[in-house]
């Protein structure tokens, strides 16, 4: 142990090592697993974390702790150096001579397992395997565990879980410190003191945004405080300026070893997810980054290794990468883009972009650009420029002022056309596109995402071009467009934006091949007359927003579950809406011109929110003899109606809505009796209802009712409501700016208030 504590576990690093914060509750969910309660069983546990993260610290403490329990205990530590520097045979003999300390047998190289079974049966053993990093370490060092006694417990530490997930399929994952935790290790080794009080005001400050950024990794979190002790406050404030550009040496260097140890396509996707896809949806990432063949989901096995190796983590459906691991990311890229590193190029900085695109380098090995055009001055381009970068895959020209500063014209200029003969381009995304369509010589054979925003195409191909892997689009606001041909041949694409396209007068009834597409956005297409004779079965959301010019709506998918219609210049629905038996929303808000809705609205089984808010020309709300256990919400605020949706005996048709509004509605003078059977309802808005004169009893688990400026209100039933018993929930009823409100109506909303208190 004396031995042990004198060495230093990084090299330059001093004797005093801060308490591991955190630890015991970690040994303790160790322990849980190797549940030493159970003495005839034999358990092997994995313990996994990216480096830095604790892995070998808890497995010492843990062994230290716990080898009292045993005879034989062996912590072979650090098998990753031992393996590269003697190799698989001498470990192999080190590991007996540990395991066999204290006996007279001779090991050699060529020593296996079955020469001292039987002497090893005779004792349970507690082994610590640290840093393991690879399966065929384990093989060697254990063998067929055939020498190894019923009751042992073995602990194995490595950055892959893929390693050990069959001897133990869901290993401990090191968690990261929290953020208490996380300062008080920070502060250990930031101050003399050891501590950092708040008194200490801007160190304290920058202090935690360290802590943050380490995001809980002890090993970062111990590098960035020794690298600042004894530093100045103007010192602290510049490193906190390059921390997410310039990487400490010793964590560079020990991310290194992992990054080294990563296959070619390993290393590939990690660096495109550091650059282009962190925090994107993971079916979005897998889709992008797939390099083979398959369509399978799993099809990008990489995305799941460098999880398993912890590079990256799936968190919410989302790919993630810790920033320590970012930022080492990032200086391999700008490395690379120096010429330093012999790798592919990802060009993310605004002079390597320039020099490329006006020749000034290499461009046959770039793998991505990624441009915020917002810093650029406009730049006059040879239309061959692209045509070397034969293995370009991820193309972005965006600008960070976009959306709110989109209206000045494309930087990058093509004076004479563009040539685009490329066929690995997964991701197009290119702000303002200044071209009226694609380059004619472009393959979008391997084409993914295709983005082109405040474009100024007219139609993407004048031939439609085979996209079997386009599986989004997206075109907003590109205002010339006048039709989509070109995409006629895109049978798995997902999702089409085409918000904003104000010249587009019709779809084509060929996109009725589009069998994949889920979402599909018109708003804002104000010069779409009609939708095609087509059925497209996957479509789940259609928006038609603020489409002025559309006066009839016509199936195109009975598969909807979105549709939304406000703002059309529609004067009915079809009959064959009931067909839309998954239809969950549907908002015609603002259809002035709507008058009317069909009696078969009631038979619409999934409906959870109707709205209708703004409908002036609506003077009456169907009768609902169904039972719509799923609605929930009825938006009738601005319409015309003259009483209040009927409930019909016998029918559950509009019990269960939670929230009402009748808000700006100048017919209404009375609720009528049926709305205090609306048991749910939550919220009820009556405001500006100038003709209403008097309220009837009130649903019971009503929380907000606001009729504020209900001018003519005189009476309210007594009671207003009859009271249930419910939850402790905060209630609010509105009658301000009700003038004509009686005393007695004021009593009787008094007395209701104080008998629900």
């Amino acid at each position: 142990m004396q031995r042990l504590g004198d060495i230093p576990s990084l090299e330059g690093e001093g004797i005093e090592m801060a308490t591991p914060f955190g630890l015991e509750h970690r040994i303790k969910q160790v322990e849980e697993k190797l549940d030493f309660s159970r003495r005839d069983e034999t358990r092997i546990v994995g313990i996994v974390g990216m480096p830095g993260i604790g892995k070998t610290t808890l497995a010492t403490e843990l062994f230290h702790s716990s080898r009292q329990r045993f005879v034989r205990c062996v912590a072979f530590m650090k098998i990753r150096d031992k393996w590269v520097e003697y190799g698989p045979d001498r470990v192999r003999k080190m590991f007996f001579e540990a395991l066999l300390e204290n006996t007279s047998i001779d090991i050699t190289d060529e020593t296996t397992h079955d020469c001292f079974a039987d002497l090893l049966l005779r004792n349970k053993v507690f082994v610590v395997l640290d840093d393991v990093s690879s399966k065929r370490q384990i093989e060697v060092l254990l063998g067929d565990r055939n020498w190894i006694k019923q009751g042992s417990r073995i602990v194995i530490t490595t950055r892959d879980r893929a390693f050990i997930t069959e001897l133990d399929p869901n290993p401990y994952v090191v968690p990261r410190l929290n953020l208490g935790d996380g300062l008080m290790y920070f502060s250990f080794y930031a101050f003399e003191d050891h501590i950092c009080n708040p008194e200490m005001g801007n160190y304290m400050k920058m202090s935690r945004e360290f802590v943050d950024y380490a995001r809980g990794n002890p090993l970062a979190l111990r590098v960035l405080g020794r690298d600042l002790l004894r530093k100045g406050e103007d010192q602290w404030r510049e490193r906190l300026h390059t921390l997410a550009k310039t990487p400490n040496k010793s964590i560079h260097d020990i991310l290194k070893i992992s990054y080294n140890e990563l296959t070619q396509q390993e290393k590939d996707v990690f660096l495109d997810i550091a650059c282009f896809f962190r925090s994107e949806d993971e079916y979005y990432a897998r889709s992008l980054l797939h390099s083979g063949h398959s369509e399978s989901f799993q099809a990008a096995r990489e995305i799941t290794d460098l999880s398993h190796k912890f590079f990256i983590s799936i968190s919410g459906g989302s790919v993630e990468m810790h920033d320590l691991l970012h930022t080492f990311a990032m200086e391999i890229c700008s490395l690379t883009s120096c010429g330093v590193n012999q790798e592919k190029y990802r060009l993310l900085n605004e002079n390597s972009i320039k020099a490329a695109l006006r020749g000034e380098m290499e461009t046959k090995t770039v793998r991505g650009i990624s441009l915020d055009m917002s810093e650029v001055t406009n730049m006059p381009l040879d239309r061959l420029v692209f045509t070397e970068m034969c293995n370009l895959r991820y193309l972005k020209l965006c600008s960070s002022t976009c959306p709110r500063e989109c209206k000045s014209d494309c930087k990058l200029n093509f004076p004479d056309g563009l040539s685009f003969p490329l066929k690995e381009v997964r991701y197009l995304d290119w702000l303002k596109f200044p071209l009226e369509e694609l380059p004619p010589d472009f393959n979008p054979i391997n084409l993914v995402d295709l983005r082109l925003p405040y474009s100024n195409i007219k139609q993407v191909w004048k031939v439609s071009k085979d996209t079997p892997k386009l599986k989004w689009v997206d075109l907003n606001n590109s205002r010339m467009l006048q039709t989509l041909s070109g995409f006629l041949m895109a049978p798995n694409l997902l999702r089409l934006n085409l918000e904003g396209c104000s010249s587009l007068v019709c779809l084509s009834e060929e996109m009725g091949t589009m069998e994949s597409l889920v979402f599909l956005n018109l708003r804002g297409c104000t010069s779409l007359r009609h939708l095609p004779k087509i059925n497209l079965s996957s479509l789940r959301t259609l928006i038609l927003s603020g489409c002025s010019n559309l006066q009839e709506f016509r199936l195109i998918s009975e598969n909807l579950e979105y549709l939304y219609l406000d703002g059309t210049a529609i004067e009915d629905l079809p009959s064959d809406i009931v067909k839309l038996q998954r239809l969950i929303l549907l908002n015609l808000k603002e259809c002035r011109r709507l008058g009317s809705l069909p009696e078969c609205i009631g038979k619409l089984k999934a409906l959870q929110e109707l709205i209708l808010s703004g409908c002036s020309d609506l003077k009456s709300f169907p009768n609902v003899v169904e039972n719509m256990e799923n609605f929930r919400v009825l938006l009738l605020d601005g319409t015309s109606i003259g009483e209040v949706p009927k409930i019909m005996h016998g029918s559950n048709s509009l019990l269960f809505l939670r929230r009402l509004s009748l808000s700006r509605n100048d017919v209404i003078s009375s609720l009528g009796s049926d709305i205090s059977q609306l048991y749910h309802l939550k919220w009820l808005d009556l405001k500006y209802c100038k003709n209403l004169i008097s309220l009837s009893t009130l649903p019971p688990n009503l929380q907000c009712l606001d009729a504020h400026d209900c001018i003519s209100l005189e009476r309210v039933m007594s009671p207003l409501a009859h009271l249930m018993p419910m939850e402790d929930i905060h209630s609010m009823f509105i009658f301000t700016n009700c003038c004509k409100l009686s005393d007695a109506a004021k009593n009787d909303i008094a007395s209701h208030i104080r008998r629900k208190c």
